[in-house]
């Protein structure tokens, strides 16, 4: 989840400059989402809490489903408004990093601390048998 939002995140700010350049709302956004995307990024490696996780998740969603609209039938604001963008190699590289980030955040507000450290040491043990060999 840390990867990929720094991941996002540096794609939001790459891409802020042309689109503030297109419209100052469009560039607030992409600025607010790096710095999102980035600052959370980093509270993940401090304090990981289901709180944090939840509001990543809700975040990154809705990000997600803007870029959805901005793809579909267009965004109700802006100098194109209801016009459709066509997609293009970055933003739908971030919006892939941002759906990884949501599933991977949803993977860990179900599944129990128990769960998951079960499931790690079945995968160090299967993974030390083959190095053993």
């Amino acid at each position: 989840m840390v990867v990929a939002s720094v991941g996002a995140g540096v794609i939001h700010f790459a891409v802020a400059p042309a689109h503030f350049g297109e419209y100052w709302l469009f560039g607030a956004f992409f600025l607010a989402a790096g710095l999102f995307q980035v600052g959370t990024a980093v509270l993940m490696q401090i304090n990981l809490s289901p709180s944090l996780v939840a509001t990543i998740c809700v975040v990154n969603g809705l990000i997600v489903m803007i870029w959805l609209a901005s793809r579909t039938a267009g965004l109700p604001v802006g100098p194109h408004a209801f016009t459709a963008e066509e997609i293009a190699a970055a933003d739908a590289t971030s919006t892939a990093l941002e759906v990884l980030i949501v599933a991977g955040g949803v993977l860990l507000l179900t599944t129990t601390r128990k769960e998951m450290n079960a499931s790690h040491v079945k995968w160090f043990a299967r993974d030390r048998r083959s190095y053993e060999r």
